[in-house]
């Protein structure tokens, strides 16, 4: 999950929900991915959590 608190009647921008819910899945079915697929799911998540953030690059 997110390290920032938000207010409880606050909505997660629909990329930070996808960042979590992807690291979850990697979580749950670790085995099932290469190293070089953590590596890109880690990499997807960082993006996802960018947008969320409103940071572009």
């Amino acid at each position: 999950m997110s390290s920032q608190s938000k207010p409880a009647n606050s909505r997660r921008h629909p990329a930070e929900v996808t960042a979590d819910r992807l690291a979850a899945d990697v979580e749950r079915w670790h085995d099932q991915f290469t190293p070089k697929e953590r590596d890109a799911v880690a990499l997807v998540r960082a993006r996802l959590l960018d947008i969320a953030e409103g940071v572009s690059r």
